[in-house]
């Protein structure tokens, strides 16, 4: 009930053009992104090389 409260809402504010399926499609893709994102950031590999990243930002603050 709520969800389509929000729906009506947002085509009332001409936010969206339709009802409830363009609504469900923003969120899901917008969830998609964030988990992607998500994903992305806590990766290992990644995680290191961020880290190492910021060592050697320190280190080079410290030694210049």
């Amino acid at each position: 009930m709520l969800f389509e409260l929000a729906a009506k809402c947002l085509v009332d504010k001409k936010v969206v053009l339709s009802g409830v399926t363009v609504l469900e499609r923003l969120v899901s893709g917008s969830h998609e992104r964030a988990e992607k994102l998500l994903w992305a950031f806590f990766d290992p590999t990644a995680m290191s090389e961020r880290y190492h990243h910021g060592l050697r930002h320190v280190r080079d603050q410290l030694t210049t």
